[in-house]
């Protein structure tokens, strides 16, 4: 009776939370996020806190890492999946217990940036595996700038973030956060790019048991590399033609 109770309460928790409501447009997360459900249900038994599931999430990461450095991919992928569904339980946690500290936010944002690190020990674990695109040195070179590509994102996006909730601050009247959400066509592009950040672990996992790994980390290259660098260009042109009228 009150596993049944908790678990009602997580999921009222999670409908109701505003900030949450982009996940509808996500495929994804309709994957992750019922099963995050449950085990935060076990883990609310056990008295575990968010931070601690976070601490947890930064070992996944670090296991998912050091399995692919071995070449052990299916392993590897496996923990990095585990770490998606985990960065949901713990905000799960933390709206449960009604948690806000800034240490929590903080770690569990360093936590998530860590993700880019996975798709260089892929290509290495694809080295291992003697499964390569053309060659070891191009491998590694589609892993590293993938790698770096993500990482460059996340930073543009902190500083876009830090800088728009600053002016909005200042300038009370204008909400400049709220900007691109007005853009139908942005917002479009931008779901569909974070859709395919959260399908990370389950795509390549696909990709490797169909027997073509090299596959998923060309596909991520592309959606990346590409991709991201375009949605920071489009993000860069409607600031500049908002403020420069």
């Amino acid at each position: 009776m009150r596993v049944t109770y908790i678990l009602k309460k997580i999921e009222w928790q999670y409908k109701n939370n505003q900030k949450l409501s982009y996940e509808k447009n996500l495929f994804f997360f309709k994957i992750y996020r019922p099963i995050s459900f449950y085990l935060t249900v076990f883990f609310i038994f056990l008295r575990l806190k968010p931070n601690f599931i976070t601490f947890l999430n930064f070992l996944l990461i670090l296991g998912s890492c050091l399995f692919l450095l071995k070449g052990f991919t299916l392993f590897g992928l496996l923990f990095l999946l585990l770490s998606f569904i985990f960065d949901l339980i713990d905000g799960n946690l933390a709206r449960y217990y009604q948690s806000n500290n800034s240490f929590g936010k903080i770690a569990d944002g360093f936590v998530d940036s860590l993700i880019f690190l996975v798709f260089f020990f892929y290509s290495i674990s694809l080295i291992i595996n003697e499964q390569k695109i053309y060659n070891e040195n191009i491998t590694l070179l589609i892993g590293a700038l993938t790698s770096v590509s993500f990482l460059f994102k996340i930073c543009f996006d902190i500083r876009c973030n830090y800088v728009l909730i600053r002016d909005e601050k200042r300038n009370k009247n204008i909400e400049y956060n709220s900007f691109f959400k007005k853009i139908n066509s942005f917002m479009y592009i931008k779901n569909i790019i974070n859709d395919f950040y959260l399908g990370i672990p389950l795509i390549l996992i696909i990709s490797l048991i169909t027997g073509y790994p090299t596959y998923g980390l060309i596909f991520y290259f592309f959606i990346i590399f590409f991709f991201s660098n375009l949605e920071i260009l489009l993000k860069l042109f409607l600031l500049w033609k908002k403020f420069n009228r």
